[in-house]
């Protein structure tokens, strides 16, 4: 079982939803879509080992 959304970009928030995700492995959403998952729902993978994880120089 499964759920599609559609995307919604705001280029203000990209960089931080990014960061969001590959520190704890979650995925920004809106409080509506939240409320559609269960309560124990489990992120669809692991996070990445520290030492797999790259970071672009700013």
């Amino acid at each position: 079982q499964g759920l599609m959304v559609n995307y919604r970009y705001k280029l203000d928030d990209i960089e931080k939803n990014h960061e969001l995700f590959a520190a704890r492995n979650d995925v920004a959403a809106a409080p509506a879509v939240r409320r559609l998952l269960p309560k124990q729902a489990r992120p669809a993978a692991p996070p990445l080992p520290a030492a797999a994880q790259t970071r672009r120089d700013a």
